[in-house]
């Protein structure tokens, strides 16, 4: 009876002995078991409850981060990443599709062979060589409506050109045409070959006006006309 007495108070006194034997930073969960390491709540994780000597601390995530699987670590949205401050987007042209971790920029296609834009939450697509389309629909839709266009414009232009061009000719042919008919109005009428042999066939037989040096002399004009 005396012996199993002493060895209650012995395993009494040892359970004693190791709880205060725990040092700082260390806990012991039950009287039988050995100190282990207190949790560090450190970076995004906080202080939810300290460490004693027969608890370990629990940690939860600082204001403006949402906790991961068992609080192990700060998670944030995709497309952000972790600060300081808390959980913040990712600048332009970066980005991070994990809810740990850093953002990143977006890959940089051969020749800018882009297959679908980078956002925020997931990096750019780049095309394979296999799979490079030799035009793309909105791009021959573009050029087809360019040259439609430009085609549009050189007929205006053509038609304006032939317009302009056949209204100057008509108005050359009628002002022409004006001209050599007020020409011919303006010329004196040639004389008749009979009409000067009657005139001087007159003068033939007048005497006197003849020997008088008259009006019977006929002109330079008519004497042409009728040599002629």
């Amino acid at each position: 009876m005396e012996m199993l007495y002493c060895a209650l108070l012995l395993l009494l006194w040892t359970g004693v002995f190791c709880k205060s034997s725990c040092p700082n930073g260390t806990f012991s969960p039950g009287p039988s078991e050995s100190c282990r390491q207190c949790s560090v709540c450190d970076r995004t994780l906080v202080y939810k409850q300290k460490c004693t000597k027969t608890t370990d601390a629990i940690c939860e995530c600082a204001r403006g981060y949402s906790c991961g699987q068992n609080c192990e670590a700060c998670e944030c949205p995709l497309g952000q990443q972790r600060t300081i401050t808390g959980c913040q987007k990712c600048p332009e042209k970066t980005f991070n599709d994990r809810p740990t971790g850093e953002c990143k920029p977006w890959k940089k296609c051969p020749g800018d062979k882009i297959r679908e834009p980078g956002t925020k939450e997931r990096d750019v697509v780049c095309w394979s060589e296999s799979e490079i389309p030799t035009t793309k629909p909105s791009t021959s839709l573009a050029v087809f409506s360019t040259k439609a266009s430009e085609e549009g414009k050189q007929l205006i232009l053509i038609t304006t050109a032939f317009v302009i061009t056949a209204f100057l000719f008509a108005t050359c042919m009628v002002l022409a045409y004006l001209f050599f008919r007020s020409w011919i109005q303006k010329k004196p009428p040639k004389p008749s070959h009979g009409q000067l042999a009657q005139e001087v066939d007159d003068c033939t037989y007048r005497y006197p006006e003849e020997e008088e040096g008259g009006s019977c002399e006929a002109p330079s004009s008519l004497k042409g006309g009728l040599l002629e």
